[in-house]
């Protein structure tokens, strides 16, 4: 599955496009081309809770380059913001019924 994607960040607006594969238990994504970045890989899996609960456990691991010069808290503060708006959209769709 492709999809191109457009997320406004504080340094500007990037425009990407994602590969996606499914891998067991979740699904793989890498890039196959950026604006802003020069790569993304990612991996999100979700297994049942081991106590039995009926809960879920997401697993999620993230791997963004980019070759912006930009002071450590700028680039802190723009990858939260990608990670966290990536994350609260990903938790609302998995708790819609």
């Amino acid at each position: 599955l492709r999809a191109a994607i457009t997320a406004a960040t504080a340094v500007g607006t990037d425009r990407y496009t994602l590969l996606y594969s499914h891998q067991g238990a979740g699904i793989r994504w890498t890039m196959e081309s950026g604006r802003l970045q020069t790569a993304q890989d990612g991996e999100l899996t979700a297994v049942p809770a081991p106590d039995g609960s009926g809960a879920t456990i997401a697993r999620y691991q993230l791997t963004i380059t980019h070759p912006l010069p930009l002071p450590r808290f700028v680039r802190s503060r723009v990858i939260k913001g990608i990670v966290t708006g990536t994350l609260e959209g990903l938790r609302a769709r998995l708790e819609t019924p």
